[in-house]
């Protein structure tokens, strides 16, 4: 008896938000059920399916505002454990992601739809374990990551990432405070000057300053949707990472090769070298007989030679 009239108190208590938000979920949520239950069983295979479905979901609660636009930054911004259906963070395609963007310049339209959520809550027992999941998992992939991330503490996470985590994770090792796996960007992992990054990676000036624009979903639609998360993950998690996909890192390549022979820094095998790649295997093209002479075109080219 205590117990339900103590939940009686809390109802009639409850601030006028708090029921708003709660009749606006309980108004959307059958239209997201259905949506979530047609497509949930797509196999990873078909991730593009999703996305339309995705939209929808974002546009229905961007309109009952249950989620909301934002500039978030990098340093408010862990991952969620249901991004990547729970793999989380990887240190190197983060790092890798960072070069990349470093020398491509960071652009807001190249972004593939930014969505986090807020933090779970404290406010009943589930909340709170699903905080401490949330903490836990934050925490792991930090340690896990040997330094090659920068850590948020706790009392900094704002926003859980269940798409563009490692852009996220991107502007944090920029920002400083970690170990570089690539030599072009000791001075944003180690330096904590940021004039002095912005002077050498002038496109990092805008998400650094004024964050990344997101869309922010309210906690208490995990609580009502568990199964969201995961979904809206799947559907803006398109792109293998840079780590695992041999296209990515051709196109890194590339791109790299292309900044540093401007600069005349460095032959061709000692970039390969540094971005942990095979010259031999990773510059073979479909003509075999021609290979030997465009190496070797591309290597004195490098070189200054003829």
């Amino acid at each position: 008896m205590a117990s339900s009239a103590n939940e009686s108190a809390g109802s009639a208590h409850a601030s006028p938000e708090a029921a708003r938000i709660q009749k606006a979920i309980e108004t959307v949520k059958p239209k997201i059920q259905r949506i979530l239950l047609k497509y949930n069983g797509e196999p990873a295979g078909n991730a593009l399916s999703l996305i339309s479905p995705a939209q929808e979901i974002k546009h229905m609660y961007i309109d009952a505002d249950l989620a909301y636009r934002r500039n978030v930054f990098g340093r408010n911004c862990g991952v969620h454990p249901a991004s990547r259906e729970g793999e989380g963070l990887d240190h190197v395609h983060a790092q890798n992601l960072a070069l990349f963007i470093t020398f491509r310049r960071f652009s807001e339209e190249e972004l593939e739809d930014p969505m986090c959520f807020e933090p779970a809550g404290t406010e009943t027992a589930e909340s709170v374990k699903r905080r401490d999941l949330q903490l836990e998992l934050n925490a792991r992939t930090f340690a896990e990551a040997s330094g090659y991330l920068r850590t948020i503490p706790h009392y900094d996470l704002m926003y859980l990432s269940v798409t563009c985590s490692h852009t996220f994770a991107a502007l944090n090792i920029m920002e400083g405070g970690c170990q570089g796996l690539h030599t072009e960007l000791l001075l944003g992992c180690f330096s904590t000057e940021i004039p002095n990054i912005l002077m050498s990676y002038p496109s990092w000036g805008k998400p650094m300053k004024h964050g990344i624009p997101c869309t922010v979903f309210r906690r208490e639609l995990e609580e009502a949707c568990p199964e969201l998360p995961a979904f809206l993950s799947k559907a803006g998690n398109n792109h293998p990472m840079f780590s695992t996909n041999p296209d990515f890192h051709k196109e890194l390549v590339r791109d790299y090769i292309d900044w540093r022979r401007a600069e005349g820094t460095m032959p061709y095998e000692g970039i390969f070298a540094e971005l942990g790649l095979n010259w031999d295997t990773d510059t073979e093209s479909d003509d075999e007989s021609t290979e030997p002479e465009r190496k070797k075109g591309k290597l004195e080219s490098a070189r200054g030679g003829g």
